[in-house]
């Protein structure tokens, strides 16, 4: 088949691609691409903010943590931008639902959208996005350019894109009267809502340029909020139409506040990496491999990270002949080469630059781990599928650990413990009994897992206790232990929100599960178990969810002996966020419960955590 034909429109100075397929003899209309006389409106940003001024250390790549709204997109732009993402076969084809009102098109560019990826490539875009970053930046992928996130009046969601104007609708005080009588009473609240129309996250790649396609003008909400370094946020306004923001998104974490009174919200987010392939390259596809066509996306991941391989290969090359050039200068009087007797090879630089490459390739393959019914695959983790001696045996070597700190995962399905068993018995052991009946779970949270960062021989063993005490009848799940405790210890638990924290601290301490969900701030348990013979108190404190547990660090981890950083077996992210925190190269035990039967926790986790040989 014949290529598609590129025509030069000579009275206009402005190229076109031809998008007819060739055997079609019908000529089909063909599409502008990006003439910067007419498609920029660039003003430079009045402010940029620097990562200082967020509490954050400068990253790897650059000062700049964000600017504020700056003109970007002339309004034909707008136009083209909204006319190509909204076609029928963008949304056919690139479309992914989030939630009730909500929207994501990713993936149009080239093929839907020769305009847009014209305009994101063009070296005028480039050269702006760039100098406002601090650093030389490129599209990360094809697959990131224009990511669009679309917030609707109704949960109609596809439905009602496809009924969504080239034209925004003109965001008149009248009409925003109309739209408001309209909807069903909402709370007004903007970034203090329990449901963002974006989580707070970090984004997958370095920095990302943030562009509004939506009359903006009486918006009310749609900023974005910041997560600053000492625990406060700053909150940027949301850009005009055709204005844009420049974010170093991947190491800060953020979110974006729902639109409280207008029909959409239609932004862009096309995401960018250093040109350099010197440069730190930690780009990830944690938070859009279950919203990608993962065929594509996993090409143009490996040919992207191949490239830089090449880059870093040649770059290394070029580097010793030019050192090899001057050891021979500087040894042989007739310049000649071969038999150089000066070390060119500095084996430990050597060592640490193939270390580096292997690494790369490490984590280019691992972020192309199987992705099955939208659940991440952890690859290289060890799964103890539901064996209770092996968490016995997990127990038996946290306690032998004398010297120092020690890690284990533990990991569960609806909830950690049941609620009633039939053995009474103290020993830790008799967690492990095959004949424990199992009652209730919790099913007001998500099924989840902890991380365990603690002292030798506290953690695991007295939740195992506090576990064996349980008794089949009604009453307090943890019995008060008659005499003063021996030992005190202090617990904090943190980890992302809603993902089991505060339910597995009641369990502990009041035997009962909390029948609704209530986000908690700040609060504290107490719960007396037996380890060992010896009795231990442990004084539980819960902390605000949070993705990088820093919030309430001053006020909760003092003196703590435990931390369980939790996950929710659901939520990839939040295991991600685990991983990216601690680190991925760690056991993690599934302890069996009322809501997973034994095959249906060995087939569905065997999938995704599959055993490392």
């Amino acid at each position: 088949m014949a290529p598609s034909v590129a025509l030069e429109d000579t009275t206009r100075e402005r190229t076109f691609i031809e998008t007819d397929d060739p055997i079609v003899t019908k000529k089909k209309v063909a599409k502008p691409l990006f003439d910067a006389a007419k498609h920029l409106a660039y003003q430079p940003p009045e402010q940029v903010l620097h990562m200082e001024d967020l509490a954050h250390p400068p990253s790897p790549l650059s000062r700049v943590a964000s600017t504020v709204p700056f003109p970007l997109l002339s309004h034909e732009a707008v136009l083209q931008h909204r006319r190509e993402i909204f076609s029928p076969e963008v949304l056919d084809n690139c479309s992914h639902h989030t939630r009730p009102g909500s929207l994501q098109i990713r993936g149009m560019a080239p093929r839907y959208a020769p305009f847009i990826h014209s305009f994101w490539h063009s070296p005028e875009v480039l050269r702006i996005i760039s100098e406002n970053a601090g650093v030389d930046l490129v599209p990360a992928l094809d697959y990131e350019i224009a990511h669009t996130n679309v917030q609707v009046g109704s949960s109609e969601g596809v439905a009602e894109a496809r009924g969504i104007p080239v034209e925004p609708p003109v965001a008149t005080p009248e009409a925003i009267a109309e739209f408001n009588r309209k909807k069903p009473g909402t709370d007004d609240r903007v970034t203090d809502q329990d449901k963002p129309i974006i989580e707070w996250h970090r984004d997958s790649h370095p920095f990302v340029c943030v562009v509004m396609l939506s009359d903006a003008q009486y918006m009310s909400g749609g900023e974005t909020e910041l997560q600053r370094g000492d625990g406060k946020t700053l909150k940027v306004r949301a850009p005009q139409m055709g204005s844009a923001v420049i974010l170093q998104g991947r190491y800060i974490t953020h979110t974006a506040a729902p639109v409280t009174n207008m029909p959409e919200r239609v932004t862009i987010v096309t995401s960018f990496r250093p040109r350099d392939p010197t440069l730190v390259d930690d780009m990830t596809n944690r938070n859009v491999r279950n919203k990608s066509q993962l065929s594509e996306l996993y090409y143009q991941w490996s040919t992207y990270r191949l490239e830089v391989l090449a880059q870093r290969a040649l770059k290394a090359r070029d580097g010793l002949r030019e050192r090899y050039a001057q050891n021979v200068a500087a040894t042989d009087g007739q310049g000649k080469q071969g038999l150089c007797r000066v070390e060119t090879i500095d084996m430990d630089e050597m060592e640490k630059w193939v270390k580096c490459q292997v690494e790369y390739l490490e984590q280019t393959l691992y972020e192309m781990r199987p992705l099955e019914n939208g659940l991440v695959c952890s690859a290289g983790f060890e799964m103890l599928l539901d064996s209770h001696a092996e968490v016995s045996r997990a127990s038996q070597h946290l306690s032998l650990c004398r010297g120092g700190y020690r890690t284990v995962t533990l990991n569960t399905a609806a909830s950690l413990l049941p609620r009633q068993t039939a053995s009474t018995t103290h020993s830790p052991t008799s967690l492990h009994s095959k004949h424990r009946h199992r009652s209730h779970c919790c099913f007001t949270s998500p099924a989840l897992g902890f991380y365990i960062h603690c002292a030798p021989s506290l953690a695991v063993v007295a939740i195992a206790a506090a576990a064996a005490r349980h008794s089949s009848l009604p009453g307090p799940f943890i019995n008060p232990v008659a005499q003063m405790a021996e030992i005190r210890r202090k617990l904090v638990i943190v980890g992302d929100g809603a993902c089991g924290k505060t339910c597995l601290l009641i369990v502990f301490s009041k035997g009962t599960f909390p029948e609704v969900y209530v986000p908690t701030v700040f609060e504290n348990y107490v719960a007396d178990v037996e380890v060992d013979g010896k009795h231990v108190e442990l004084a539980l404190w819960d902390t605000a969810g949070q993705e990088d547990y820093d919030r309430l660090r001053p006020l909760s981890y003092p003196d703590s002996h435990v931390i369980l950083i939790c996950f929710a077996v659901d939520s990839p992210d939040s295991l991600d966020n685990v991983q990216e925190k601690v680190g991925r190269n760690t056991t993690i035990t599934v302890i069996k419960s009322r809501g997973l039967t034994h095959t249906h926790v060995s087939s569905l986790l065997s999938r995704h955590f599959p055993s490392r040989p």
